[in-house]
């Protein structure tokens, strides 16, 4: 499978749950779409090379993953109460 029909077949899994393309990908976006691909590499190139290509594209993640920055949470801003009048 080249890059064309990687691209294309990750296009389609996105494109059939109805995602936008400017949707931000969550962990779980992320490995439902990775099923997808894996079940057509497994159909069109054999399970072997489809196990290889899932092996080495879990690997790039969880590396990619290590240098991506974690956006910090900071607590928002919350009005104090008013206080009773005595």
């Amino acid at each position: 499978m080249g890059v064309r029909e990687a691209e294309m077949t990750i296009q389609g899994a996105v494109q059939r749950r109805g995602w936008t393309a400017v949707r931000a990908l969550g962990p779980r976006d992320v490995v439902a779409v990775l099923q997808n691909v894996y079940r057509v590499m497994r159909d069109q190139v054999g399970e072997g090379r489809a196990d290889k290509w899932l092996e080495v594209a879990s690997t790039d993640l969880a590396q990619l993953a290590e240098t991506v920055p974690v956006p910090t949470v900071t607590p928002a801003f919350t009005e104090s109460a008013p206080r009773a009048l005595r």
